[in-house]
């Protein structure tokens, strides 16, 4: 015959188990595995799973509002609507973000983009430098250039000379605060800057480039 229930723990039974291959809904009302206040799980005839409610919409449905989903330990009641991940959204190949600030290694952006770090630019194909690749230094930090950056220097900050450049290199230094109040500092790293083998106080807020001429020059400023 039809079962149209399964005691499991029965008092009047011997049993608290028995196997099971293959649990099949009788009809197209779906089967539902519920405690005794009717709240559980749902396979809904097509295949979808619903937790909390009934008559799930797509694969998987955790409803009604406010019922959490929690995936390794991370538990959201909401999502985002949309396709992509997190605030991101995909399309075809491109992410994008709508309506707010966006923060890389700060979670209190201040701007548009707001990044606490160091940022390098470059062609992602070939390597080649676009423009210039950027690195930018913040305040009372140390950085080792490299040819072809464009190095954008904060107050108190030193940033080291390449110790191996070769002829033809070229680094260009703007500043980011006001080195008028705050000064940095060029470290030459053993080189020659304009045939002197002295560091260079930036003491002016005035970008600059700097190319290596060789041992006898050293880097020139343009």
């Amino acid at each position: 015959g039809k079962w149209a229930a399964i005691a499991i723990n029965d008092p009047q039974n011997a049993f608290d188990s028995f196997p099971v291959n293959t649990l099949r809904a009788s009809g197209s009302g779906g089967l539902q595995l519920t405690d005794d206040s009717g709240n559980g799980m749902t396979i809904a005839d097509g295949g979808n799973v619903g937790f909390g409610t009934s008559t799930p919409a797509g694969t998987l449905d955790v409803g009604p509002v406010g019922n959490t989903l929690c995936i390794n330990g991370v538990c959201r009641t909401s999502w985002p609507t949309g396709e992509g991940i997190g605030a991101f959204y995909d399309s075809g190949t491109n992410a994008f973000y709508n309506g707010g600030d966006v923060g890389i290694g700060t979670d209190d952006p201040q701007t548009t983009l707001h990044v606490v770090g160091d940022i390098t630019f470059e062609d992602a194909a070939t390597g080649a430098i676009t423009g210039q690749k950027i690195a930018i230094v913040e305040d009372s930090t140390n950085y080792i250039a490299k040819a072809g950056e464009h190095v954008i220097v904060g107050v108190g900050a030193m940033v080291r000379l390449p110790v191996a450049p070769v002829q033809g290199d070229e680094i260009r230094i703007s500043p980011s605060g006001d080195w008028k109040t705050n000064s940095s500092s060029i470290l030459c790293n053993g080189k020659k800057i304009s045939g002197y083998a002295e560091d260079m106080t930036l003491d002016l807020n005035r970008a600059f480039k700097l190319i290596y001429t060789g041992t006898t020059i050293g880097w020139v400023i343009y």
